[in-house]
């Protein structure tokens, strides 16, 4: 019984720790995509004024 149930507490914090990994993750894509986003945006705006970017 004892055994089952740790067992069970276990695998729930497993879990716990293995969503709150892929929740980070996500952040994180997020995060570069808006980053690129913006920066494209900004290539974007230079080559409209012919500035040209390195």
């Amino acid at each position: 019984m004892f055994k089952n149930l740790n067992e069970q507490a276990l695998q729930g914090s497993k879990r716990t720790i293995s969503n709150a990994i892929i929740e980070t993750v996500n952040v994180d894509k997020i995060i570069m995509i808006v980053t690129d986003v913006v920066a494209d945006r900004e290539r974007y705006e230079c080559w409209k004024l012919g500035a040209t970017v390195q």
